[in-house]
């Protein structure tokens, strides 16, 4: 691939089968998540274009995204885009790599976002976007020099600390490293993922037996607050929320202080029996 590609196409899984959700957030661990990586799921086309004149930018478009959503340099240097609350993953996903890139390597940037899932399908969609976005603008702006596991990671910042939304870790993990896996979230979002070997057979197998419905979209993040109001004592709440701020910062201790009390969580035992099961092929 040249230094300096004119188009990427990147693509990631969606998530199904998380065994252990909700154990990867900041009020349900330390977690273990069973999940399976599926597609397909999302596409992300991005290429430069030829055209002169006006600041640099990058421009998205989706059937989702009308009209489409514009990120470009401000007079003061900085990188923003509309505002738009509702597609503020998108721009700071993308204000999150232009940061790193000089403008006049820039230019312009015409980037089409397809995905084969509906949002809100509750399959982790935002996160294959923000994932392949990232790793479609890393490879054509910034010498695609981030792994998949620093997508991931970079993903979730994008959507918990840039965007202020609530989320788990599992889906942008799903979405950047693809298979099966086992996540261990301890402290969150600390992630040490071990992968989960599958014969061609149960590939197979689960091609064929897999099956989802889609009832009706939900926002993420607003069940996220749904369930931590219902079940998260208030007298620790905050305490744990300045906790999880200062992990995000890389200032929380080596002594396990994210180590909060913690809300209801599912069994672990139920996720080491879905790995297993996973692995050996059961129905």
């Amino acid at each position: 691939m040249p230094s300096r590609p004119y188009a990427v196409r990147a693509t990631a899984p969606v998530r199904v089968a998380d065994v252990g959700g909700w154990t990867d957030t900041w009020f349900g661990g330390p977690g273990r998540v069973c999940h399976l990586a599926v597609g397909p799921g999302v596409e992300v086309r991005a290429r430069r274009t030829n055209r002169t004149g006006g600041a640099p930018s990058v421009v998205l478009e989706s059937t989702a995204l009308d009209p489409p959503v514009t990120v470009t340099q401000t007079a003061d240097g900085r990188w923003a885009g509309g505002s738009s609350v509702r597609h503020l993953m998108l721009e700071e996903a993308v204000c999150e790599v232009l940061e790193g890139v000089p403008a006049d390597e820039v230019g312009r940037v015409e980037v089409v976002i397809g995905s084969q899932v509906p949002p809100g399908a509750s399959l982790g969609t935002s996160a294959a976007v923000v994932v392949s976005l990232l790793a479609a603008l890393d490879t054509l702006l910034a010498g695609g020099r981030r792994t998949p596991e620093e997508l991931a990671v970079l993903a979730h910042r994008v959507e918990t600390v840039r965007a202020r939304r609530e989320a788990g870790v599992q889906d942008q993990w799903a979405a950047a490293v693809g298979g099966a896996s086992l996540l261990e979230v301890d402290p969150y979002p600390t992630v040490r993922r071990t992968p989960i070997p599958l014969s061609d057979a149960v590939v197979a197998e689960l091609g064929q037996r897999l099956v989802t419905v889609v009832f009706a979209p939900h926002d993420s993040s607003a069940v996220h607050r749904e369930v931590i109001g219902a079940h998260c004592p208030r007298r620790w709440l905050d305490t744990r929320r300045g906790v999880t701020r200062a992990s995000r910062d890389r200032r929380a201790g080596p002594d396990g202080v994210g180590r909060a009390p913690r809300c209801r969580h599912r069994p672990m035992g139920r996720v080491a029996a879905g790995m297993h099961q996973l692995a050996a092929g059961a129905s």
